[in-house]
This record gives C-alpha cells, structure tokens and sequence, in this order.
C-alpha cells in the first residue's frame, strides 16, 4: 500500500495520457493499492478503463472517452486540497 496525493495521483493520471510518463509508471500505478479509500477507488477506475471504453485503434488504452475520463479526472483531483 502506498501513500499518494491528489496532486501525485492527478501528476501520474496526467503522465499517462500526455504520454510523458516512465515505462513502468502507469503499471505501477495500477499494481499498488493507495492508502487514501477515495484515491485507491479512482485508481481502480482508471485502471478498469481499457476493460469498460475498450479501445478502438492497436495500441491505445482505451477509446476516446475513457480518454476524455481520464482528463477530467485530473481537472477534479487538481481541484482539491491535499
């Protein structure tokens, strides 16, 4: 179990959908529980999105929705106070 911020997890979130982030970032991500119960459900979310907006083209994570998901995720986790 790991500890995470909001801004931390929003960072990780905002990595993986820019395409910026390490090769193992996004793995490791989904692979850790976080301590925080809110944080760890909304990385579960973002972890089942390739399963429930499976994507369309080789090589993408997810469709364009679960995209768009995971870009409003960041915008909420930024709004809030860690």
């Amino acid at each position: 179990m790991v500890t995470r911020s909001h801004q931390e997890v929003a960072n990780i979130i905002e990595s993986f959908v820019e395409g910026t982030g390490r090769n193992w970032d996004w793995d490791d991500f989904c692979s850790h529980e976080i301590e925080n119960r809110e944080l760890d459900a909304i990385r579960l979310k973002c972890c089942e999105l390739s399963s429930s907006h499976p994507p369309i083209a080789k090589g993408q994570y997810c469709n364009d929705e679960g995209i768009e998901l995971l870009r409003e995720t960041v915008k909420n986790l930024r709004s809030l106070p860690d």
